[in-house]
């Protein structure tokens, strides 16, 4: 989907994350270098994704991958973050997975066009481009091995397992 204003993404993304609002033991990863943003707007950006989120699947926790060497990780109380750059991982997309941690496996790969922080999500204002997409099964199994590694940055970093589920 292309995207050229917040509302076009938020109708997106509550079709597709409707049924999740009652399932509990969410856990969304996130790939984007910038969790954050020198200026404030940046920061209030990513605070509005991750309030809107919030909104839609109640109890979610979050795990961001980020880039400390381009930005300073913000901090936000549902948020855990761990630096790609000092793993030696550079991205150049963005990724959006949804992990339930009562059935142990990914249930949603989104892919984002562009970071988190570069939209408004109280606004209306248009923005010049944005693409999101579920992404294709054959796509999918190409991310296992990042999503493999992020787990075990994850695991090592937290002493966790599973993203944190029970």
């Amino acid at each position: 989907m292309i995207a050229y204003q917040p509302s076009d993404i938020k109708t997106f993304l509550s079709q597709e994350f409707k049924s999740f609002s009652q399932i509990g033991n969410l856990v969304m990863v996130i790939v984007d270098p910038y969790f954050g943003g020198r200026k404030p707007a940046l920061r209030d950006n990513v605070a509005g994704f991750l309030d809107f989120i919030w909104t839609l699947t109640g109890d979610i926790r979050f795990i961001w991958f980020c880039n400390e060497d381009s930005c300073s990780p913000m901090n936000y109380p549902q948020v855990e973050s761990f630096n790609l750059a000092e793993e030696g991982i550079s991205v150049h997309d963005r990724f959006l997975v949804l992990f339930d941690g009562a059935v142990k496996k990914y249930i949603y790969h989104f892919h984002l066009g562009g970071s988190l922080n570069g939209i408004d999500w109280t606004e209306t204002t248009p923005f010049s481009l944005m693409r999101i997409s579920l992404l294709p099964e054959d796509e999918v199994t190409e991310m296992e091995n990042l999503m493999q590694r992020l787990d075990m940055i994850y695991t090592n970093k937290s002493g966790k397992s599973n993203w944190g589920c029970l």
